[in-house]
């Protein structure tokens, strides 16, 4: 789902099937550190690792983005769990 250039490619993926959560808001650590309260809306995590213990902290540019993103990543989380 997730690729950084700045990483070697082993380091930077994110498997679907690792993911255990997909939560809304600005609810992690990171984003609590870091938080933007005028994004919350558009914000959300993947929560993977074991026993979650680590996340991918996103956030939208819009509500239309955010909307595409969850309702999928919600979809196939689902479908597979």
């Amino acid at each position: 789902v997730w690729y950084s250039g700045a990483k070697r490619k082993e380091d930077s993926l994110i498997n679907l099937d690792q993911v255990s959560e997909i939560r809304l808001g600005q609810t992690t650590p990171v984003f609590l550190h870091y938080r933007l309260p005028m994004l919350e809306h558009l914000s959300f995590s993947l929560v993977y690792g074991p026993k979650g213990s680590k996340t991918l902290d996103l956030t939208c540019k819009d509500e239309f983005e955010f909307d595409h993103w969850v309702t999928g990543l919600k979809a196939i989380f689902y479908h597979f769990k």
